[in-house]
């Protein structure tokens, strides 16, 4: 599901700390951050999301208003969509990247285990 780990799908997304995800899972300890300019990708899928709002919004707003198009309240309402959209969408953004980097950079059990160990440390205090 998108918000979760895409490795165990446990729950990362808490709206007290809507913009700040954990670098790793926190049961399976998978790499949100799997590399440098990882948010690229999910800079991409923000923006794809908002461009889809933005377009539906508008474009059926001037197809049901025209031959009189309100300008401004359009001006407005795309606005709105181009600050408000990429804000509510990403930390689901950044997890479903995260899912699609999986898909296709496979993760083997070898990895698995290496994180599941790391994890494993940190709970214990090492």
């Amino acid at each position: 599901a998108v918000g979760r780990c895409p490795w165990c799908s446990r729950g990362l997304v808490s709206l007290r700390r809507w913009f700040h995800l954990p670098e790793r899972c926190p049961r399976c300890g998978l790499a949100l951050e799997r590399e440098a300019g990882a948010f690229l990708g999910s800079m991409v899928v923000s923006y794809t999301i908002t461009c889809m709002a933005l377009v539906a919004v508008l474009g059926g707003w001037v197809v049901a208003t025209v031959p009189v198009v309100p300008v401004m309240p359009i001006i407005a309402v795309g606005s709105a969509i181009v600050l408000g959209v990429p804000i509510l969408t990403y930390p689901f953004s950044k997890t479903f990247w995260v899912a699609i980097d999986l898909l296709l950079h496979r993760m083997d059990r070898a990895d698995r285990d290496r994180f599941a160990s790391d994890l494993s440390r940190e709970d214990h205090g090492a």
